[in-house]
């Protein structure tokens, strides 16, 4: 899109700060939702956080406030979400670690150029697209992540059967962890927790 120019990849390092909900510079951390609280709590400490179609970016946000994830990768399509959350990092608009590394990929999730480590989140998109970013990772040996934490807002059911053991080769590293619900804006969510078989840390 016009007017927006970022270069993949980029990272900002914060400066020392204290964990607390202080403003930095009158802002404050924003306050997660319930389903993101959840995402977070299922997190894998100390290890990259992947969040993808990031949109508002709360969740990578809450990871480098704790200070317990060594990189956070904010990632979605629409370059000017990416192009804000970087300047509100580099502005230090939140009271982020310094412990915590930040990137920024303005590009859909399935072109990646680099292999994803540690935690990857992909909610907040129908299943076909999430599925789109999990084939295209896993097609080019992208996908390395020890967890993923998958949360469709619609097509629920097409995810479900493809995550199914006699569907095929989808997802064929890693197993299934959890299921859980959460009820959303008088929604039912779905969230399915996979680890990998083999840990590549």
């Amino acid at each position: 899109m016009a007017g927006v120019s970022l270069e993949l990849g980029g990272t900002v390092n914060e400066r020392a700060c204290a964990l607390n909900h202080a403003c930095v510079k009158g802002f404050a951390m924003p306050r997660i939702s319930a389903r993101l609280q959840v995402f977070a709590n299922l997190l894998l400490p100390n290890q990259p956080v992947w969040d993808f179609c990031c949109d508002h970016g709360y969740l990578g946000l809450w990871a480098g406030f704790t200070g317990n994830y060594p990189e956070v990768h904010f990632v979605d399509q629409v370059p000017e979400i990416i192009l804000k959350l970087k300047k509100d990092i580099t502005d230090e608009r939140y009271p982020l670690s310094s412990e915590t590394q930040f990137f920024f990929w303005p590009l859909a999730g399935e072109k990646i150029p680099q292999v994803v480590t540690g935690n990857a989140v992909i909610a907040g998109v129908g299943a076909f697209p999430l599925m789109e970013i999990l084939e295209g990772l896993q097609q080019c040996g992208h996908l390395r992540a020890n967890r993923l934490i998958l949360s469709p807002h619609t097509s629920q059911e097409k995810l479900q059967s493809a995550i199914h053991p006699d569907s095929g080769v989808f997802l064929q590293d890693f197993r299934l962890e959890q299921q859980l619900f959460i009820e959303e804006r008088g929604r039912m969510r779905h969230i399915w927790v996979f680890d990998r078989t083999l840990s590549t840390e």
